[in-house]
């Protein structure tokens, strides 16, 4: 009932008085004589037919009052409809996202990234420090334009003489395999949550990537082929490109995934003496290249020893370790095996021990070994992540 004020009251906070009654002689409630104060205050909701009861500020209580008229408008409501998605507890009342236009700016961007091979731009590291990505980076742009020169070379001197179907078939499914590992590489950076793991496998897909190109170029005889001083010991120079570009970023991300204590700038640089010092005794025979001969075994120690006791490290503190001890097994075994079979078939090609297809399916699966090997490995590993990425 409403009170002098036509304000409508309901039941007392004293008593229990359901309903305040008008008494014309006094203020106070007819029925239980308290205080017209003490009953609530009921005021209308924008659903004609419902109130709530405006209790004091110490005791609001809800007191909805639903009549048949509201009751029958809410049944007649359509029921809202929630769809829960996978790891969330809650209905999902986000509104759907709107579709994203790319800017003028943000397309010339990626236009200027792609012709200037800027993988770190295209991958969205740009705003990152990571000294293997910027290795990576740069062993990129200095293999894609001696390369470019060694097809030129290839066209102009073009030997339209066809490979062995052993080699063509081997560097074709070699082709297939880097070319899978890229992708394997890209969907680890795409789907992985640890910013760690990601700048691996954004290294690794500019490593595949690099080795699916070398052996596509060698499938379609792109590359130039050498004569060597000894019989049946065909030089390839792309292949040795390749290396140069790969090794020195491999070595950088086998330090990322063992300890990430270690600057390897250092050993990197000396697979450059390696790789050349290879390159060079390849043009004389094994009683003239003394020199070159020792810092190839030097530079090959020394990397293989560091590259060995990365690996040990990590095993024995598995509190610093990037990678649980499994994968760093994997790793130690693919990537020793990898380096160590390119280096062993070198060593007995020089020597008249292997022919040249020999060699190179040896060389192709060295290849495969450390990199597509250790791509696999860090596909399906844990990795630690680092705060300051």
């Amino acid at each position: 009932m409403r009170d002098k004020d036509k304000q409508l009251r309901s039941s007392c906070t004293t008593c229990e008085c359901p309903e305040y009654t008008f008494n014309a002689s006094s203020s106070k409630c007819d029925e239980c004589g308290c205080a017209v104060t003490r009953h609530r205050i009921v005021q209308e909701l924008r659903v004609p037919g419902e109130f709530y009861s405006d209790a004091s500020a110490s005791d609001k209580v809800p007191t909805p009052t639903p009549t048949a008229a509201s009751t029958q408008s809410r049944q007649q409501q359509p029921k809202q409809q929630f769809r829960l998605l996978p790891g969330r507890s809650q209905p999902s009342t986000t509104p759907p996202a709107k579709h994203e236009t790319v800017s003028y700016d943000e397309m010339i961007s990626w236009v200027f990234a792609v012709a200037l091979l800027d993988i770190k731009e295209l991958l969205g590291f740009r705003l990152i420090e990571s000294l293997t990505l910027d290795v990576c980076q740069r062993q990129l742009h200095l293999w894609f334009p001696c390369m470019i020169i060694l097809s030129f070379m290839a066209l102009l001197g073009r030997d339209y003489s066809e490979h062995p179907p052993v080699l063509s078939r081997l560097y074709m499914n070699s082709t297939f395999v880097f070319v899978m590992s890229s992708f394997v590489a890209y969907m680890t950076y795409n789907n992985s949550k640890i910013q760690t793991k990601r700048v691996l496998a954004g290294a690794l897909i500019m490593v595949n990537g690099i080795m699916a190109a070398t052996y596509l170029l060698l499938l379609l005889r792109l590359l130039p082929s050498l004569p060597g001083k000894q019989v049946d010991q065909t030089l390839e120079p792309g292949r040795y490109l390749t290396w140069l570009a790969s090794v020195p970023a491999l070595i950088h991300v086998i330090g990322d995934t063992t300890t990430n204590a270690d600057n390897l700038d250092m050993y990197s640089k000396l697979s450059y003496v390696q790789l050349l010092s290879m390159f060079a005794c390849s043009f004389y025979p094994p009683k003239d290249s003394s020199l070159p001969t020792l810092a190839w075994i030097a530079s090959t120690f020394l990397i293989g020893r560091k590259v060995h006791g990365l690996y040990n490290d990590a095993v024995a503190n598995p509190d610093t370790a990037m990678m649980d001890r499994r994968s760093l097994t994997l790793c130690k075994v693919f990537a020793g095996v990898g380096l160590g079979l390119v280096s062993l078939t070198w060593f007995l090609k020089r020597g008249a021990v292997l022919d040249h297809v020999v060699a190179e399916s040896l060389y192709s699966l060295g290849d495969t070994a450390s990199v597509a090997g250790l791509t696999a490995i860090l596909a399906f590993s844990d990795i630690r992540e680092l705060e300051e990425l």
